[in-house]
């Protein structure tokens, strides 16, 4: 209806634990085709295989869709609204099914997040309604939505969200079983608060409590959501089981928003992937600031380029190859292991990344914008920071752990030399997988040990005892070592090291280089140590 091409889509989910389509796909699919009065093959449960030839808009100004079960209702909306807004006429539509759910945006994430970026960026009505909730497993959930349709002849105008500006509030809300009990709600309530304020000295929460009448479910849904002064919403959410403690979801909730905060993006990791299909849509250029590109985006814009041929584009690559050399062992940047939000992260000092910019090994390679001076090494830092590459955060004493507090309730700040960031470009992950797949080979070749034939095996036997012998060498080395040290302190009171690498945190070949060192002389001891406090305050702390 809106590009008026005709569509075939082969090998749906086809790497899932049970490939085609579910009940909610299909449903999805036909509300599209009432609206766009299509005619379709192959849409059923469990197909893996449809064709779509979308015709002209159907007369009709209503409809339903029901998923029948707690399929997400807030999936049938994301399918129907880029049809909704191109109609020419208001038309509204009924949905049935689950409002919460897992795997998908819960309703208040539509309607607190979704719907109102929608709204201020494409300047159009969309009025929703949560008439009734759906959980898993019984569903019942009811929401109607009625959507004015763009002026006639009107272009969906270009979505720009470049400046985050400041956090201005919090406010959340949790979603329960009207027979829950308030000893089970309060306590999930006052961590969330608690948590928040720990984190957003400056804001007060509002965060309240819904009691719910759904079928025979006894969880609790949790969406958490932060304005900014700029129009931007950034969102966090978390469902629970009856099996799940109510606290753990709310923990995850107020932790998935922080982490979207921290990230430095105008949206959060699922609003970005939502708002593919209305950039590629709109006339003009359209511009968002996420943090790191998720799955579900980049198939989305690979979806929406083959449909509507828009350009995407990301990073500049110039700047993804500065940041492959800074987290390259090439660079010699010093970072260091750190506690942000209870999970482990590697954090680096400013002054050492520019330190890394101005030697002779950045210059090799041509993929890389020039440094010749400091100032220069700070400004390419600064692009980086506004690329989402890496966020600020405090060092918190002589500790490793850390926090964002000063920073993140507003735009990220502009890079210094003086401060401490935390890696969100993770670079070419080939490794991860390569080394993964090693595993599985391995594993696989250890529960087929007795299927392999006997030079195999006998290679196997002769390589362990080749380990093991090594690994008795090793072991002898150590033990000599240490006598040797001993020896020399008694005899002259200066210790001397065998390999006095062994044990360092340098590579395998350097452990063994050099073959001698003596050990410093307590003068010396001092003086060295101090010179080495003073160069880890002055460069990488």
């Amino acid at each position: 209806m809106i590009v008026a091409e005709p569509l075939r889509i082969q090998k749906i989910r086809n790497n899932r634990s049970r490939p085609g389509l579910r009940r909610q796909h299909t449903k999805g699919i036909h509300l599209v085709s009432k609206i766009c009065n299509a005619t379709t093959s192959g849409v059923f449960d469990g197909s893996d295989e449809i064709s779509f030839y979308p015709r002209s808009q159907s007369p009709k100004t209503y409809f339903e869709a029901d998923t029948e079960t707690a399929g997400s209702i807030a999936l049938l909306m994301q399918v129907s609204l880029p049809c909704l807004l191109f109609s020419d006429q208001k038309i509204s539509v009924d949905y049935f099914g689950g409002t919460d759910a897992d795997n998908a945006p819960q309703i208040d994430y539509m309607t607190e997040i979704l719907m109102p970026i929608l709204e201020s960026n494409i300047h159009s009505s969309l009025k929703m309604i949560v008439r009734k909730r759906g959980f898993y497993p019984k569903g019942g959930g009811f929401v109607s939505l009625s959507v004015d349709p763009l002026p006639l002849n009107s272009p969906l105008p270009p979505i720009c969200m470049l400046e985050r500006g400041e956090i201005v509030s919090i406010q959340g809300r949790i979603v329960a079983p009207k027979y829950t009990s308030d000893k089970v709600l309060s306590p999930v309530l006052l961590n969330i608060i608690s948590e928040l304020q720990k984190s957003f000295l400056d804001i007060t929460p509002d965060v309240t409590i819904l009691k719910a009448d759904v079928l025979d479910y006894q969880g609790i849904s949790v969406v958490l959501w932060a304005k900014t002064s700029t129009g931007c919403i950034l969102g966090g959410s978390g469902i629970a089981s009856k099996n799940r403690n109510g606290t753990e979801v709310g923990m995850k909730a107020v932790q998935s928003l922080c982490n979207e905060i921290n990230h430095g993006g105008c949206v959060d990791e699922y609003l970005q992937d939502q708002l593919i299909i209305f950039m590629a849509l709109a006339e003009g250029e359209s511009s968002i600031r996420t943090g790191p590109i998720s799955l579900h985006t980049t198939t989305a814009i690979s979806i929406a380029h083959q449909l509507t041929k828009p350009d995407f584009s990301h990073v500049d690559p110039t700047h993804l190859a500065v940041a492959d050399y800074l987290r390259s062992s090439e660079s010699k940047m010093k970072s260091r292991e750190g506690i942000l939000s209870g999970k482990r992260v590697q954090f680096f000092k400013g002054k050492s990344a520019v330190n890394a910019l101005l030697r002779e090994s950045y210059s090799k390679s041509s993929k890389r914008p020039a440094v010749s001076d400091r100032s220069e090494g700070e400004k390419l830092m600064n692009q980086l920071t506004k690329d989402a590459l890496f966020f600020r955060v405090d060092k918190v004493g002589k500790s490793k752990h850390l926090n964002i507090h000063q920073h993140h309730p507003s735009q990220p700040p502009p890079f210094s030399s003086d401060g401490y960031y935390v890696w969100i470009y993770e670079g070419s992950l080939w490794k991860t997988y390569a080394l993964g797949l090693v595993v599985v080979l391995f594993t696989l070749a250890a529960v087929m040990f007795p299927l392999w034939p006997v030079f195999m095996k006998t290679g196997v036997y002769y390589l362990s005892l080749g380990v093991l012998g090594l690994m008795g060498i090793f072991m002898v080395m150590v033990v000599i070592r240490l006598f040797i040290w001993i020896g020399l302190v008694l005899a002259t009171g200066r210790g001397g090291w065998l390999f006095p690498n062994l044990f360092a945190d340098v590579g395998i070949i350097e452990s063994f280089i050099p073959t001698w060192g003596w050990d410093e002389r307590r003068g010396e001891r001092s003086q060295a140590s101090r010179d080495a406090g003073n160069r880890s305050n002055d460069d990488d702390d």
